[in-house]
């Protein structure tokens, strides 16, 4: 299945609740067969550097 997954934070680094969280979430999804794509806002430009550790899982959006 494809899946687009929608964050109000994006989910990498996982180093708090909600990205800890949606992190799991789309590692799951992935592990599972799923084609996930993440689509969220970078906050900064050190979140937006960062989201490339998340590449093994999934698309994504910024």
């Amino acid at each position: 299945m494809d899946i687009l997954f929608l964050s109000h934070r994006f989910p990498y680094p996982p180093t708090r609740g909600d990205k800890i969280r949606s992190f799991n979430m789309v590692k799951y999804l992935h592990e599972t067969g799923h084609k996930v794509t993440v689509a969220s806002l970078a906050r900064s430009q050190e979140e937006a550097d960062a989201c490339h550790g998340i590449r093994d899982y999934c698309d994504f959006l910024l």
